[in-house]
């Protein structure tokens, strides 16, 4: 029965796609880099493909209401780079992009892919960084990230308010997150599952790079459907790479950590915030819920 399931929904999956990629992909030229040149560009479903070595300033989010808008990288030429998004304060000196991100999925059953870029959250002109790349707020969205380079966001990159969220993140370089001292604990490559946060249905992480997060590698509160971590680098993380309760049915395999748990412990963390705990930790550990404090 469970591979049934599993069979019928991959042939969705695969039409679906299909059917995306045989649409007319819709060129979104650069011309003289006028800074929401993007934002316009994108008028509902469908793929836009990005001029390679530019840089597209956007002045507000990219909503996604409907059906499913793929927006992908041509391929650089020799020693050129990719296509980058990149936020741009508005006459006040503010981000003035809606929920603090770049892309938010609102509409039920809406796709966001982002594929062959670089993404950088900080303001072009260094006024601070937005709060997050994308985020999931309807019902069944998904997010899809392939072959990315997100930077310089300022706590989650992705994260889920939503229900029944797909993740799906691969081949990608998530980095340099920017959030101070004040909010060292709030921050990483991807939070939902339940709690405060939205659920999440599926969820991939393979063959990524995570690094620089002043705060945990990902946060999975209480449960996925399907949830596998598999093949990734986590380094430079403040805390766990992945936060230590919750998160039934994830399967965790073949990463490799280096310098995670960098912020260390002291008594008041273990007897004041509950961060740590009495004996210390190691790099990566599970705990149950607890059920008295």
């Amino acid at each position: 029965m469970l591979k049934s399931l599993l069979k019928s929904t991959l042939l969705i999956t695969t039409l679906s796609t299909f059917t995306l990629f045989a649409q007319d992909t819709t060129d979104v030229s650069w011309g003289d880099g006028t800074p929401g040149t993007l934002e316009a560009a994108i008028t509902g479903p469908g793929v836009y493909r990005l001029e390679a070595g530019k840089v597209y300033l956007t002045l507000e989010h990219i909503p996604v209401e409907t059906g499913a808008i793929h927006i992908v990288g041509a391929t650089p030429q020799g020693d050129g780079h990719p296509a980058v998004i990149q936020p741009l304060a508005n006459a006040e000196g503010a981000l003035g992009h809606t929920n603090g991100e770049l892309f938010t999925v609102v509409g039920d059953g809406a796709e966001l892919a982002l594929k062959h870029l670089i993404i950088n959250a900080a303001a072009a002109g260094g006024e601070g960084s937005l709060h997050g790349c994308a985020s999931a707020r309807g019902a069944m969205n998904k997010i899809i990230v392939d072959d990315c380079i997100v930077t310089h966001v300022a706590h989650l990159a992705f994260f889920t308010m939503g229900t029944q969220t797909d993740f799906h993140i691969e081949n990608s370089v998530i980095k340099a997150f920017t959030n101070g001292p004040g909010g060292m604990f709030y921050g990483g490559l991807l939070w939902g599952g339940g709690s405060w946060m939205g659920t999440i249905d599926t969820l991939v992480v393979r063959n990524n790079t995570i690094d620089g997060v002043v705060g945990e590698g990902m946060v999975v509160y209480e449960h996925v459907d399907y949830g596998i971590v598999d093949h990734n680098t986590f380094t430079n993380i403040v805390m766990d790479l992945v936060w230590y309760r919750g998160h039934n049915n994830l399967q965790i395999s073949n990463n490799l950590l280096y310098n995670t748990k960098s912020y260390g412990q002291s008594t008041y963390d273990v007897s004041g915030w509950g961060v740590w705990h009495k004996g210390g930790a190691g790099q990566f550990m599970v705990m149950p819920e607890y059920t008295d404090k």
